[in-house]
């Protein structure tokens, strides 16, 4: 019968002397989450704006890619079929328009 005597003890109270310690606790570690939820929502919106960039990106190599694939081809044809002084002059007026449009870009 001697635990009946004993008296129990008061709750804890925390910082804010409203609420007890792991209630305190709890609240600080809600806090936290909720702050790196709004970091991770962020970097996650910045990563898909890259990765839109990125499929842009591959998308206008591969559409230069193409042409370039089919220049070869046409580079080729001409080659086998035209004699070598007209095809070199092709090939001349070729790299000579290549280097006006790499000039324009430069300007805009």
């Amino acid at each position: 019968m001697k635990y009946l005597n004993m008296e129990f003890k008061e709750k804890q109270k925390g910082r804010n002397h409203d609420l007890s310690v792991m209630e305190y606790k709890v609240k600080q570690e809600l806090y936290t989450v909720k702050e790196v939820n709004k970091d991770l929502k962020w970097e996650c919106k910045k990563l898909k704006e890259k990765q839109r960039y990125q499929k842009e990106q591959y998308e206008e190599l591969d559409w230069e890619n193409n042409a370039l694939s089919e220049d070869s081809r046409v580079l080729e044809y001409f080659k086998e079929y035209l004699p070598r002084e007209m095809y070199e002059e092709i090939v001349d007026i070729a790299e000579r328009q290549h280097e006006r449009q790499k000039n324009r870009e430069k300007f805009y």
